[in-house]
């Protein structure tokens, strides 16, 4: 096998798993969600459905649908009125045009399932293209290259997250940056160079955040063991790593726009406070050795409990699995009898198991280690070690043999004596067909190994994808999708000048759940959010007795009917109210769909979204008091002769006395305001909303939403213009090489 046949069969491999859904014009949709919009449940679909990876509807989608249809007034959408009683929009995970691929699929399509889609599927082709790359470059066999390409683009864990595609991009570009650094060691040349500061920018921009640290100290430790023993002295080696720390700055610095904003966002939420325990939930609830020996066989194959990402599944499952190929493999490289020079990577991925298996390990890693950023299961970041030793390991299997054939079978059929023990010891039935297959898999493995052929490697591993990878596929067409229904049309009904909805009551919360207000174009109080503000939770506390879930990421409803009436919730600008029980006045006025005992009522006053006041209390020149219920306030008249998500223009009455304007949409500093030319001082309304102080005589109030982020063009066009320089450069270069070769002939 060649490196040309093995690169064809890996894009035909990529072909057949993408090539179909694309055709039949179906995309990536974890589940029906006609039940969150009202309608009855529908049969499965031939696609399946997995609720538990509801996210993609919850967050990613909507955070697409707004930075490729919002009411912006740029080119990056950066506030999002929708949920939260408006917030700043998402700019990390890949789902913004302040990411390239993100910007350019944009120009091609502004439907949000689409683009998810073509997102997904780069993610997988990247993936697998720079692992092939990687491994080249570490110059294995090209059968070994073929199939450690599989496994890290096209893996169980990796397919399995197809609808959490940040997962997916952590993978992709930390191997990005591992070729790039691996190229750059060998050669130093500014192409690799650039690529390696790409790689960074872009897995900081699109990678879940706890996956980038991990991937930072497997990064950095590549790097430092590849230079103590590329030789070639001190010095040639110190300035490699400061030409490539020096990669790695540019990549930072590329992406301060957004991180910048983020680091605000951050500090203005609860979640730097969260405690150790928050961060252990990641790991596997272990009880005792029979839930160890569940859990190992799911990292081993979990498909010999059926399919994981159905919603039928028995048990937990967290994504991460290697399959009894990687795994057979990689315990061989422990024990293959070869020269080893690998044993930091081995090191590595031990050390994740052992701090998934060990709370207080990890423990120490969230007190010490930076891994408090998000929840992370360690493990997952030993995808990349694990599969790139596997893939040595099948090679110099093809180059070497064995010294020990008996030692080498034994550590190829581990994984499946592993699988066994855990299937003995499960409450679960254990699914016969996908047991079999993956012992047949395990058997293929230890064939390889015996009789050293690179087909039958490439065989194992291609049947083995297509094995864990199609039952995986969670797929609809857009006519499946729902965007509408009797519920969603009595909402917009009632809301109809952009005025927010609000659920009533702790049996009410499955039905149009946080954040998907964007995809339906509504408006809502409702939050889910890991990084919602402490001004958010503080007021949330005020109109509910139970206020925000798990350090303010939910607010899904109203617990109590009674604080409807009180006056803070006549500030949040609510026209509809939807409860599973009867409200009555004059909480409410009229009820516009009946729904068991309850249904969507109008609230009995009309909100007011803006209001231009002659009485408050300036506390400090920041921060202003409202006393009572809005609507009783006095006030001037004004109204909003311009309204974009991110751009208000408000005409008021030119009052001879200051006045305060009141804006319901929850407070921001990024929020700028300015009259007659001049910027003029914003203010902390109630301890919550925006407001902006008003001078006397002024007519005109203009108010926009200015993050660092709106400058997230800058980079993506150095990069462009690095990469067409190089092109340049190359193509003259090249041209002059030819032109010598000609007339010295």
């Amino acid at each position: 096998m060649t490196h040309r046949s093995a690169k064809l069969l890996l894009a035909l491999v990529l072909l057949g798993f993408f090539g179909p859904p694309l055709l039949r014009g179906e995309v990536i949709f974890a589940h029906d969600n006609g039940v969150e919009m009202g309608l009855a449940p529908t049969p499965e679909t031939a696609g399946g459905s997995s609720r538990k990876l509801s996210d993609q509807s919850s967050i990613y989608l909507p955070t697409l649908q707004i930075q490729l249809r919002g009411n912006g007034s740029g080119w990056l959408s950066t506030w999002n009125p929708h949920a939260e009683l408006g917030r700043p929009t998402t700019q990390v995970s890949g789902f913004s045009k302040a990411f390239v691929l993100t910007h350019i699929f944009s120009l091609f399509s502004t439907d949000p399932f689409t683009v998810y889609t073509w997102l997904a599927i780069a993610a997988v082709v990247l993936s697998a293209s720079f692992a092939y790359g990687l491994l080249r470059a570490l110059a294995l066999h090209p059968a070994a290259c073929l199939a450690g390409s599989l496994w890290l683009g096209m893996g169980v864990t990796v397919v399995f997250w197809l609808t959490f595609v940040l997962l997916i991009w952590g993978i992709c570009w930390t191997l990005a940056l591992l070729w790039a650094v691996t190229l750059y060691l060998r050669r130093p040349g500014w192409g690799s160079w650039v690529f390696a500061a790409f790689s960074v920018h872009a897995l900081l921009l699109t990678a879940y955040p706890q996956h980038i640290i991990w991937q930072g100290y497997l990064v950095a430790g590549y790097v430092g063991v590849s230079l103590v023993r590329g030789g070639g002295g001190f010095a040639p080696s110190a300035k490699r790593a400061a030409m490539l720390a020096g990669a790695a700055l540019v990549g930072v610095v590329s992406v301060a726009p957004v991180y910048l904003d983020l680091l605000m966002t951050t500090q203005r939420s609860a979640r730097l406070h969260a405690d150790a325990s928050f961060f252990l939930a990641a790991l596997p609830t272990l009880h005792g050795a029979r839930d160890l020996a569940v859990y190992l066989l799911q990292v081993v194959d979990p498909f010999w409990l059926g399919n994981p990402i159905r919603d039928a599944y028995p048990t937990s499952f967290d994504g991460v699995c290697l399959s009894p190929m990687v795994a057979g493999l990689l315990l061989l490289s422990f024990t293959g009898g070869w020269p080893r020079r690998v044993w930091p990577a081995h090191l590595f991925v031990v050390g994740t198991l052992a701090m998934t298996l060990s709370p207080a390990l990890f423990r120490i890693g969230v007190e010490f280690f930076g891994l408090r950023v998000s929840r992370f299961d360690p493990l997952a970041a030993a995808l990349i070690p694990a599969a790139v030793l596997a893939a040595w390991a099948a090679d110099q299997v093809i180059r070497r043999g064995v010294g020990n054939r008996g030692v080498a079978i034994a550590s190829v059929g581990a994984p499946l004596m592993i699988a066994a023990i855990g299937a003995a010891v499960s409450p679960h039935p254990i699914d016969g067909a996908n047991a079999a297959m993956g012992v047949s898999l395990g058997v293929g493995t230890a064939a390889f190994v015996w009789l050293r052929s690179p087909a039958l490697l490439v065989i194992v591993a291609t049947v083995g994808t297509f094995h864990y990878a199609l039952p995986q596929q969670l797929l609809r067409t857009p006519g499946e999708i729902h965007l509408d229904s009797p519920l969603v049309q009595t909402v917009r009904l009632a809301t109809q000048g952009r005025s927010r909805f609000a659920l009533v009551g702790e049996n009410i919360r499955s039905l149009l759940p946080p954040n998907q207000e964007g995809l339906l174009g509504l408006r809502s109080i409702h939050s889910y959010n890991s990084l919602s503000a402490r001004l958010y939770q503080s007021w949330v506390s005020e109109v509910s007795d139970r206020g925000t879930a798990v350090l303010g990421r939910h607010f899904r409803a109203i617990s109590n009917p009674d604080r409807l009436g009180g006056p803070e919730f006549s500030y949040a600008g609510v026209g509809a109210l939807l409860s599973a029980r009867e409200l009555t006045p004059p909480l409410v006025g009229d009820r516009l769909l009946a729904a068991g005992d309850g249904g969507v009522y109008r609230v009995a006053r009309p909100p007011l979204l803006d209001a231009q006041l002659v009485a408050f209390r300036d506390l400090d020149g920041q921060s202003a008091t409202i006393d009572g219920v809005l609507h009783d306030a006095p006030r001037l008249e004004s109204h909003r002769s311009l309204d974009r998500d991110d751009h208000l223009v408000f005409t008021l009455t030119a009052a001879p006395e200051p006045t305060l304007l009141f804006v319901s949409q929850q407070y921001h500093p990024d929020w700028v305001a300015s009259a007659v030319g001049r910027e003029i001082p914003t203010a902390i309304v109630n301890g919550f909303f925006q407001g902006v102080f008003v001078p006397a005589g002024t007519s005109q109030v203009d108010l926009r939403f200015r993050p660092l982020a709106t400058l997230s063009w800058l980079p993506q066009l150095l990069f462009a213009a690095a990469v067409l320089g190089g092109m340049i450069h190359w193509t003259l270069a090249r041209h002059r090489g030819g032109g010598r070769g000609a007339s010295g002939s």
